[in-house]
């Protein structure tokens, strides 16, 4: 069993660990990146979540940080120079109220920290939940609808 959850969080590892090593170039393609591995860290720990992958608390820990890391890294990627790009899927709400905005980002950070700190998975379901409504709010509100 040990040896599964093992292969389970390595396995994981490329979902888990944002690239941060790489200059920023462009914002646009770097946040989209950063989405899309967010997204597929959100789907990693829902199915923690929901048992869909068998739950361990090392295993929770590490894709919780890993929502955590990539919260704190896209605030850097939301440069003013960059809202007019017209390959952004950000709604110009993001500049015009951008305290509101960093400040769903440091949240979304925190809820996952406290995430990772759930002991059960009926702990870190209810977190999870908290999490993603936080998630869905703040695309509500700054990502421009889909036509």
């Amino acid at each position: 069993m040990h040896a599964a959850v093992c292969g389970s969080v390595l396995g994981l590892s490329a979902l888990l660990v944002p690239d941060t090593a790489r200059p920023a170039t462009d914002p646009v393609p770097e946040r989209q990146a950063l989405m899309k591995q967010l997204g597929q860290q959100m789907k990693a720990a829902g199915n923690l979540a929901n048992g869909q992958t068998p739950w361990g608390a090392a295993q929770a820990k590490a894709v919780a940080d890993a929502v955590a890391q990539s919260g704190q890294t896209a605030r850097g990627l939301f440069p003013p120079a960059s809202a007019n790009d017209p390959k952004t899927n950000a709604a110009g709400a993001v500049w015009q109220n951008r305290s509101d905005f960093d400040k769903r980002l440091a949240q979304m950070s925190t809820l996952a920290r406290t995430m990772g700190k759930a002991d059960t998975q009926a702990a870190f379901r209810a977190s999870f939940q908290d999490l993603s409504a936080t998630c869905k709010s703040c695309h509500d509100v700054y990502r421009k609808k889909k036509s």
